[in-house]
C-alpha cells in the first residue's frame, strides 16, 4: 500500500495566477478603442430622408466580409453589382456598398426601384447633379443602371447589342438625364417606345412596326422626355410627294422610314423626334404656293408684232435691278398678238405699260394688205402651190394635201351684163385658199394665196415688208416653161445583102461615132440597140436608103412639149375585136348568140415626156408602141384577129440636136410572088405549066430616130419648124431634092 504524498502548498497560488492573466487577455480583445476619422468633419449627408421601418426576422442575415486577397468565388447565381463612386455617384452622397442582384436577362421585366433603391431622379435635383463614367461598359449593365436612375420599368428586346463608354466632365441634371438615355440608346442603333407602363428597349428599324405616337399635319408639338420615336403624316399641298421625298431623304436617319402616297400627294415619315421637327421645316419651307400673290394682265399689241416688241422690253428692264425683273415674266401670245405680263407689284405692270405705251405706235408695214399678180408665163394653181410650200412652216408640204376651201365672191367674167341677167351661181364659187405660216429668216407675217384660174391671177395677202420678197421668188417662177420640139421617125427598113446586119452597119460605114446595144429588150428575131450621132449624117443615110427603095416611112410626128409635162401623138386605127360571147335561148326557137365587142388601137402611138436641165440636156421618158392586125386565130369554131406590136419603153438624155435611134427591131416575114406568062400562067389547071410560084424571107427592120431641139425663144419655133421640113422632105422625096 502506498501512501500519496501531499500537494505542496504553493500549487494553489500558481492556478489562480493563470487564471487572472487569461482573464486580463480576454478582455483586452473583447475591448477596443474606435479607430481615427480621416476627416475631421464629416460631410453632412446629401439626401435627408427618413429611415425605412424595421421589420422583424426570424432568422438573423449574416456576411461574411471576405479578406483581401481572398480568392473564394462567389455562387454562380449571385453576381456583384459594382458602383462605385468613379462610376455612379450622387453629389455630396458617400459610396455605396455593392448590392447584389440577379443577372440580366433579355426579356425581362424588371421594377428599377424594387432592384435598386436609388431615390428617384426628382428627389436628386433638388439637391445636385448626377456624374456618369462608363468605359466599354455592357449595354444590359448602362440599360439597368440608367432605367434605376429614372425610376422607370423596362423590356429589352432579345435582338439588343453593345458597349457603352461615357464619361461625363460635369453634373448632369435630373431633368437631362432622360436625353442622355436616348442618346446612349441611339448611340448604338436602339430606342425606347412607351408601351403603357413599361419602355420597349429594340432597335431602330423595328420600331415602326410597334405602337408609335401619331401626329398628323405640319404642326409638331415638342414631345416629353420619354418619347423620341414618332409616326408623322404630313398632307402635301403644292407640291409633288415625291419630289418632297427626294429633299427630305438626305435628313432622315440610316434607319427612319419614309413613304410617299402619290394618290394623296402624302408622306409618312417615322424617325426621331428632331428629325421630323427639322423635316417640318423643310416641308414649310417647299411646299408653299408659288403663285400666291401673282396677278396677271393682258395687254393688247395693235401695232407691233408680239415676238418683236418682247426682247425690246426684256433689254429694257434689264436696266431694273434684278429683283425687280426677276419677278416680271412676259408671256407672247403669237395667235392673238397679245402679250400677258404676270408680277406682284402694281408698280412692275406700270412700268411695262409704259415701255408697250412708247413702242406700241403705228409704223409702215405692220398690217397685211392685199395684193394681186397677174401670171405671165405659167399657171396661177401652180404658182399658188409653188408659193404655198416655199414660205410653208414645215418648209415641205406633200404634193396630196389639200388646201383650205372657202367660198368667196367673184366677178362676173362678162362686166356689161345686168345683175338679173348673170347667173346666181356666177356670183361666188369655192377656191382652194393656201395659208402658209412665216419661217423664221423669211417671211415676217402669214400670207394668203387665193389663185384665180379664170383670169390665172393670184390674190395675196402678206404685210408690205415681205412683199418684196414674195415678188422676188414669183420673178423666178413665172418664166417661160422649157419647150423642146421633138422630131421622131418611124421607119422600116427592108434589109438584104447589104443591109442585112440592119441600119448600124450602114451608118458605121463612114467615120463612126457611138453604137450600144440595150440587152435584155429583144422583140422579134434581133434585139433593141439605140446608137447616137450627128443629125446630118443619119439624114445622109436615109436618104441613100430611099433612092433604093429600101426604106418605109411609117410616120414622121412633130412634138412641141413643155418640160416635164408629156407629150403624146396616136395615129392608129380603131379594130372591133369580140371580148365575151354569149349564147342563150331553148324550146323550139334556135339558139341566140350575143357578142360584146371591143376596140383594140392599132398603129403608131408615141408618148414622150421630156426633162430639160440648166446645161441644155434633155432627158425622155418614151413609150412608143407600133401594132398592125396580122392573120385570123381560130379558138374552137370561131375565128379571131390577132395583132402584131413592136413596142419600146426607155429613158435617155442626149444633147440639143443630137439624134437617137432606137434600132434593132428585126422581123422575118414569108413573101409569096408569082412569075409567068402572061394571062397563059393564070389558066386553071394549066398555069403552072406557063409560071412558077416563088417564097422568099423577107426581113424589115423597125427604127425610131428622135431629134430635140431646146427652144430658147418662141421666135424660134418657126425656123426650127422650116428646116426640119426641108429634112423630111429630102427624105421621103430624094429625086426633087
Amino acid at each position: 500500500m502506498t501512501i500519496p504524498k501531499p500537494m505542496p502548498k504553493h500549487r494553489p497560488v500558481l492556478v489562480l495566477i493563470a487564471l487572472l492573466a487569461c482573464l486580463t487577455i480576454i478582455g483586452a480583445c473583447a475591448h477596443r478603442p474606435p479607430a481615427e476619422s480621416k476627416a475631421a468633419n464629416p460631410p453632412a449627408p446629401a439626401l435627408e430622408a427618413e429611415a425605412p421601418e424595421a421589420r422583424a426576422v426570424s432568422t438573423p442575415i449574416t456576411t461574411e466580409v471576405p479578406r483581401q486577397n481572398d480568392a473564394d468565388p462567389l455562387p454562380d447565381k449571385v453576381q456583384p453589382f459594382e458602383n462605385p463612386s468613379d462610376r455612379l455617384s450622387v453629389a455630396g452622397r458617400a459610396p455605396r456598398k455593392a448590392l447584389q442582384t440577379a443577372p440580366q436577362r433579355p426579356g425581362a421585366i424588371l421594377n428599377a426601384n424594387g432592384s435598386d433603391p436609388e431615390p428617384n431622379p426628382e428627389a436628386s435635383s433638388k439637391q445636385g447633379g448626377i456624374t456618369l463614367n462608363f468605359d466599354d461598359a455592357d449595354i444590359y449593365e448602362v440599360i439597368r443602371t440608367m432605367t434605376s436612375l429614372l425610376g422607370i420599368n423596362y423590356i429589352v428586346d432579345p435582338g439588343v447589342r453593345g458597349r457603352v463608354t461615357i464619361q461625363t466632365a460635369g453634373a448632369i441634371r435630373p431633368d437631362e438625364l432622360f436625353g442622355v438615355f436616348y442618346q446612349i440608346l441611339e448611340a448604338n442603333g436602339l430606342t425606347a417606345i412607351e408601351e403603357g407602363p413599361v419602355y420597349r428597349i429594340t432597335t431602330l428599324k423595328d420600331a415602326a412596326r410597334l405602337p408609335l405616337k401619331t401626329h398628323h399635319g405640319t404642326d409638331h408639338t415638342p414631345l416629353p422626355p420619354g418619347r423620341r420615336i414618332v409616326m408623322q403624316i404630313i398632307p402635301l399641298n403644292n407640291i409633288l410627294a415625291a419630289e418632297m421625298t427626294k429633299l427630305l431623304t438626305p435628313f432622315v436617319s440610316a434607319d427612319g422610314t419614309i413613304i410617299a402616297d402619290a394618290d394623296t400627294n402624302t408622306l409618312l415619315l417615322v424617325d426621331r423626334d428632331s428629325n421630323i421637327e427639322k423635316a417640318l421645316q423643310l416641308v414649310e419651307t417647299f411646299d408653299i404656293d408659288l403663285y400666291e400673290g401673282v396677278r396677271y394682265h393682258f395687254f393688247r399689241i395693235d401695232h407691233v408684232y408680239v415676238n418683236d416688241i418682247v426682247p425690246v422690253i426684256e433689254s429694257a428692264m434689264a436696266a431694273f435691278p434684278a429683283g425687280f425683273r426677276s419677278e416680271v415674266k412676259l408671256i407672247p401670245i403669237e395667235r392673238i398678238n397679245t402679250l400677258l405680263v404676270m408680277a406682284r407689284q402694281q408698280r412692275q405692270f406700270d412700268r411695262v405699260k409704259d415701255l408697250l405705251f412708247k413702242l406700241d405706235t403705228p409704223s409702215e408695214g405692220t398690217q397685211s394688205q392685199i395684193f394681186i399678180y397677174s401670171v405671165q408665163n405659167g399657171e396661177a394653181d401652180d404658182l399658188a402651190g409653188l408659193l404655198d410650200r416655199t414660205f410653208s412652216k414645215t418648209a415641205v408640204q406633200g404634193q396630196g394635201e389639200k388646201p383650205k376651201e372657202e367660198t368667196v365672191r367673184r366677178t362676173d367674167p362678162n362686166p356689161f351684163l345686168r345683175a338679173e341677167e348673170r347667173p346666181a351661181e356666177a356670183n361666188q364659187e369655192t377656191v382652194p385658199v393656201l395659208e402658209s405660216g412665216a419661217l423664221p429668216g423669211t417671211l415676217r407675217g402669214d400670207i394668203r394665196i387665193v389663185p384665180d384660174t379664170a383670169r390665172n391671177l393670184l390674190i395675196i395677202e402678206a404685210l408690205p415688208t415681205d412683199w418684196p420678197m414674195i415678188q422676188a421668188v414669183l420673178a423666178r417662177l413665172d418664166i417661160l416653161a422649157r419647150q423642146v420640139l421633138i422630131e421622131a421617125m418611124i421607119a422600116e427598113i427592108r434589109l438584104d445583102d447589104r443591109t442585112e446586119l440592119g441600119l448600124e452597119f450602114q451608118y458605121v460605114e463612114g467615120p463612126g461615132w457611138m453604137s450600144t446595144t440595150l440587152l435584155g429588150a429583144a422583140t422579134g428575131v434581133g434585139g433593141l440597140q439605140y446608137m447616137i450621132g450627128q443629125t446630118n449624117r443619119w439624114n445622109a443615110t436615109l436618104s441613100a436608103l430611099a433612092k433604093k427603095e429600101k426604106i418605109n416611112v411609117l410616120s414622121s410626128p412633130t412634138l412641141l412639149a413643155s418640160n416635164g409635162k408629156e407629150a403624146r401623138i396616136e395615129i392608129a386605127d380603131e379594130v372591133p375585136v369580140a371580148s365575151a360571147q354569149f349564147r342563150y335561148g331553148g324550146g323550139t326557137e334556135p339558139p341566140v348568140t350575143q357578142t360584146s365587142i371591143d376596140y383594140r388601137t392599132t398603129g403608131i402611138i408615141l408618148n414622150v415626156t421630156p426633162h430639160i436641165n440648166e446645161n441644155g440636156m434633155v432627158t425622155m421618158d418614151i413609150r412608143q408602141e407600133v401594132s398592125q392586125q396580122a392573120g385570123n386565130v381560130t379558138v374552137g369554131d370561131q375565128s379571131y384577129p390577132s395583132f402584131f406590136k413592136r413596142s419600146v419603153n426607155t429613158n435617155l438624155t442626149v444633147g440639143h440636136n443630137q439624134t437617137i435611134v432606137l434600132g434593132g427591131l428585126i422581123r422575118e416575114d414569108e413573101e409569096r410572088t408569082r412569075t409567068g406568062v402572061p394571062f397563059l400562067s393564070r389558066i386553071p389547071l394549066l398555069g403552072f405549066l406557063f409560071g412558077k410560084d416563088v417564097r422568099s424571107g423577107v426581113k424589115t427592120e423597125l427604127i425610131i430616130l428622135i431629134t430635140p431641139r431646146v427652144i430658147v425663144h418662141l421666135g424660134d419655133v418657126d425656123a426650127i419648124t422650116d428646116d426640119f421640113s426641108q429634112k423630111v422632105k429630102r427624105i421621103r422625096y430624094p429625086a426633087d431634092s
